[in-house]
């Protein structure tokens, strides 16, 4: 790859990192969800357990 692409990218990544830092934030995650969430073809798997697992700021949902 070359080096432009390469930082297009960054930039496409960071653009989905910060609202998927954001959202794990609000759930009660930490940083480290919201790198399994942005990261392509991981982010299907952790949408999953993201979706079905007990969330730390809700009572007993």
């Amino acid at each position: 790859m070359n080096k432009g692409f390469d930082g297009f990218l960054i930039i496409i990544w960071a653009f989905t990192f910060f609202p998927c830092y954001r959202m794990s934030r609000k759930a009660g995650f930490g940083w480290a969800m919201a790198i399994f969430l942005s990261m392509p073809g991981l982010h299907f798997i952790m949408l999953y357990v993201f979706a079905f697992m007990k969330w730390p700021t809700l009572p007993d949902a």
